[in-house]
């Protein structure tokens, strides 16, 4: 999308129910924006031709707007953290880049003829908070001015990795990373959305249950990792085109312990040929462990997150450091592949009920200190 756009659906994001665009002569709103805009956004956006050899153009813009407005400069690649603490901001302030404003905010009834000598408090981006919550870790909010190609090519980089998830797992931290930045890249121009992505990754999630009950476990895995690459595409193609949704985001969550808890049910099953409940099988052994040590661990971070109103996951450095090699999905499907390479599906069974049991036994400890030294979650003291 244009930069203009972009800028656009951020306002919307922190509230901006009206904006006005800056156009050049002979330009038009609808040439900045893609056919979708409406459907992510609600802004009423209109225009006003610039003509440079008028100086007061921003003057009767600003005399229309009321006391408050928040002017951004169109040539920028911003952090919506910069945008969301100028509007909710009860006085005028600005945000500097080099020598040139990118964003002001008019409170007060003041009207800039010159914004580079407004009286504005100058804020820097290291005054904001650095911590996200949606992706579990520190950010310096960023302001990326775009002139040429390269910096283009930067602010692609930058943010994409700002809406990467930092606590998740090793494949989606350290395998994924490229190949997802790769996918949202080629697809973002089109009409492909974020919700369809999801819609594909569950279509395969509950579809490889029915291998792993059949003992097709190469069928199971690879469809397994599919949709987990299509996982990691999802959110970040929603965030990075400013496309999310609470529908989408709903999609994600609910399905993820179902046809996780199918897919251990369905190994146990096709191993122990259908004995899940004779114990005297190693199969249905293993997997009982497994399945009590998956659930446990599931109402434990659950009762932990209600308590304290904070993530298990990411509370402390230790915790996010943990949450890489925690057992997992993806984990579980690396230690298939390692399982199926080594010719012994329960080698499988026996390494993901084993690493459920040690991360069961990690979160119980760290569930009882973290509130005994009164340690505060590090968005707090970051």
């Amino acid at each position: 999308m244009t930069l203009v756009e972009r800028l656009l659906r951020q306002l919307s994001e922190v509230g901006v129910t009206r904006a006005t665009v800056v156009c050049p002569r002979g330009g038009a709103v609808t040439s900045f924006l893609r056919s979708d805009f409406a459907q992510w956004t609600d802004i009423e956006v209109d225009a006003v031709e610039w003509d440079p050899d008028a100086r007061d153009t921003m003057h009767e813009i600003l005399s229309n707007v009321g006391d408050r407005a928040l002017v951004v400069d169109g040539h920028v690649v911003l952090d919506v953290r910069v945008l969301d603490h100028l509007a909710s901001a009860d006085r005028a302030q600005r945000f500097d880049e080099g020598d040139a404003v990118v964003a002001t905010l008019v409170a007060d009834g003041l009207k800039l003829d010159d914004l580079d000598a407004s009286p504005a408090k100058v804020i820097t981006t290291h005054a904001l908070d650095s911590y996200l919550q949606k992706t579990r870790k520190h950010v310096v909010p960023f302001i990326l001015p775009i002139e040429t190609a390269e910096q283009i090519r930067t602010a692609e980089r930058v943010t994409f990795s700002a809406v990467y998830k930092g606590a998740t797992d090793f494949i989606t931290k350290w395998v994924f990373f490229h190949p997802a930045r790769w996918i949202v890249r080629a697809i973002s121009p089109s009409g492909i959305t974020p919700n369809q992505i999801t819609l594909v990754s569950m279509v395969l999630s509950f579809g490889a249950i029915v291998p792993f009950f059949m003992g097709r476990y190469v069928v199971a895995v690879t469809m397994g990792f599919a949709m987990a690459l299509l996982d990691t595409v999802d959110g970040k193609l929603a965030r990075t085109t400013l496309r999310t949704s609470e529908s989408g985001d709903l999609l994600d969550h609910v399905s993820d312990t179902a046809y996780l808890l199918l897919w251990y049910v369905g190994l146990g099953w096709s191993l122990s040929a259908g004995h899940l409940l004779d114990f005297s099988q190693p199969a249905a052994r293993t997997h009982a462990i497994l399945l009590t040590a998956f659930v446990a661990d599931k109402i434990l971070t659950g009762l932990f997150k209600r308590i304290y109103g904070a993530e298990l996951h990411d509370y402390t450095q230790l915790d996010y450091t943990a949450r890489i090699f925690i057992a997992r999905r993806n984990p579980f499907l690396v230690g298939m592949v390692i399982a199926l390479a080594a010719g012994t599906p329960m080698l499988g069974l026996q390494i993901i009920a084993a690493w459920y049991v040690a991360t069961l036994a990690f979160h119980l400890v760290r569930f009882v200190y973290l509130p005994l030294r009164g340690q505060r979650h590090q968005s707090a003291t970051g």
